[in-house]
């Protein structure tokens, strides 16, 4: 029987850790010192039968290491202080980045856009939220204000995006297989598994199966999530990133 979501960021369970953010599975990923998280590690939980109010819920058990813990630890300060304060750069970085995509995210949604610049003269266009994120986030130690950040966002015709003057992290996020043939390595790299592993993650527990959880005063029962009127999308075919320090 799966076990019911707690409210604890993690827990260690004998050798494994068990949480339930998907952002730090990613970045778990995205390390070569941390094992990968094979499907049997992964379950998937909704709760509630509002469809305004369903809750979603993803737990993840890992192997216990010492690099596993040390990426826990700078996790969980980065969202208790900040990641400006947090020594493991990869893991701070990495935090950053995924934050600066949620709100660039929000903004794009919002249809905030900055009246288009009168020189662009070497400056490269792109819609790939992904590309300036990791770039703010290599760039800054604090979490610039939305404010700011509204200033980036460009709108040319129907879309929306960014510029930039350094075409090279847009050809990483465009060819990705490219980009890890040439061996990269620090930040940067660390940044660009971690986003793909985010979407691989976020594909794959889209289309799990998952168990729903019913409530009955202190008895709690799980049955199948019952199967929707249409089929799950198939998780996309991708290429295996390797992990990066």
């Amino acid at each position: 029987m799966p076990e019911i979501p707690s409210d604890k960021p993690f827990e260690l369970i004998g050798h494994y850790h068990k949480f339930h953010d998907l952002d730090l599975a990613a970045t778990c990923q995205a390390d070569s010192g941390v094992p990968r998280l094979p499907e049997e590690a992964i379950t998937t939980f909704v709760e509630g039968d509002n469809k305004r109010e369903i809750s979603r819920y993803y737990q993840f058990l890992i192997s216990a290491s010492d690099r596993v813990s040390e990426i826990f630890s700078a996790w969980a300060k980065c969202k208790r202080d900040g990641p400006s304060l947090v020594n493991d750069e990869a893991v701070a970085t990495t935090f950053r980045a995924f934050r600066y995509y949620d709100k660039f995210s929000d903004l794009i949604k919002e249809r905030v856009s900055s009246r288009w610049p009168v020189d662009i003269e070497n400056l490269h266009w792109t819609t790939n939220t992904k590309v300036v994120s990791t770039a703010l986030a290599m760039a800054t130690k604090e979490l610039i204000p939305k404010e700011r950040m509204a200033k980036m966002v460009y709108r040319r015709g129907k879309e929306y995006g960014y510029l930039l003057r350094d075409r090279a992290l847009i050809d990483a996020f465009a060819d990705p297989d490219a980009y890890f043939a040439a061996g990269p390595t620090g930040i940067e790299a660390y940044i660009v598994a971690g986003f793909f592993h985010r979407e691989r993650l976020r594909d794959f527990v889209k289309a799990k199966p998952a168990q729903h959880i019913f409530r009955n005063g202190s008895e709690i029962s799980f049955i199948a999530e019952p199967a929707p009127r249409a089929a799950a999308p198939a998780v996309k075919q991708t290429k295996e990133i390797p992990a990066h320090v």
